[in-house]
């Protein structure tokens, strides 16, 4: 066994553990951010002389949103549906591991449908997590997470330009993200971030991220985060569909903070 393998079997273990006690003492930290989310999805496939009405019978993709068909002169029909929403993820630091990973638990409370019970996690300084399995996490969870790691600001990986990369990349994926401080204010640092996503096989997509992360070097925790995801997967025949996912978080709490 790897010692990648192992320390993710270790990881596992342990998250098993936090999730399945029933005595787990006080976390070390509470956290609370405001999130927004939206999310918009857009079909579009080859129409082949389909006529509006026709189109306008299948329906939009998803819950709710609305259908725009194209004209039948063009050769292709389009469909999109839009969800949003907006609540608070709260996150309970219960300790930290000896090799550094901190033990999380994350849960959020929506508006609207987002809502999701707690959930055990390890999260590192490089963004990798371990998460028990049988719990849902949304995707702004997971935003959260990948920046919550106490050594996310790694001096030894930054170079000559305040830019450093991450690439969490596996056999059948390319996973590279990169990150350059922008400006620094104090111990408040601005920081861009791109991410590019990329599952190669059948159901294969390219994700592109561009981010914002607003980051307190000293309290060790993203003040704020926006990001703007673009997900493309080709349906083949020049049929495709693409994703635009929009992520807001904002700290509104921290028990570690400074009282006034």
């Amino acid at each position: 066994m790897t010692l990648r393998v192992a320390a993710i079997a270790a990881a596992l273990t342990i998250v098993s553990g936090a999730a399945a006690s029933a005595d787990a003492p006080a976390p070390i930290r509470h956290l609370v951010y405001d999130f927004t989310y939206s999310n918009t999805q857009t079909q579009t496939a080859h129409d082949s002389g389909i006529s509006s009405s026709d189109t306008d019978a299948k329906g939009a993709v998803g819950s709710s949103g609305s259908l725009a068909a194209a004209a039948p002169s063009s050769g292709m029909a389009q469909s999109s549906a839009a969800a949003s929403d907006r609540g608070q993820i709260l996150v309970d630091v219960n300790r930290v591991q000896p090799d550094g990973g901190l033990v999380v638990s994350i849960s959020e409370q929506a508006h609207d449908k987002r809502s999701a019970l707690p959930a055990t996690c390890v999260v590192y300084g490089n963004t990798n997590m371990v998460c028990d399995t049988s719990k849902q996490i949304n995707s702004e969870e997971l935003a959260l997470l990948r920046v919550l790691g106490s050594n996310f600001i790694d001096v030894a990986q930054i170079d000559a330009k305040n830019h450093w990369r991450v690439d969490q990349s596996g056999a059948t994926n390319s996973d590279v993200a990169d990150y350059s401080i922008a400006a620094t204010n104090g111990n408040v640092m601005k920081i861009s971030s791109l991410r590019v996503l990329k599952e190669t096989g059948a159901q294969g997509f390219t994700a592109t991220t561009n981010g914002t992360i607003t980051y307190d070097a000293q309290r060790l925790v993203p003040l704020g985060l926006v990001e703007d995801e673009i997900l493309r997967q080709n349906g083949g025949m020049g049929s495709y569909t693409e994703v635009r996912t929009q992520t807001g978080l904002s700290l509104v709490s921290d028990s570690a903070a400074a009282k006034p």
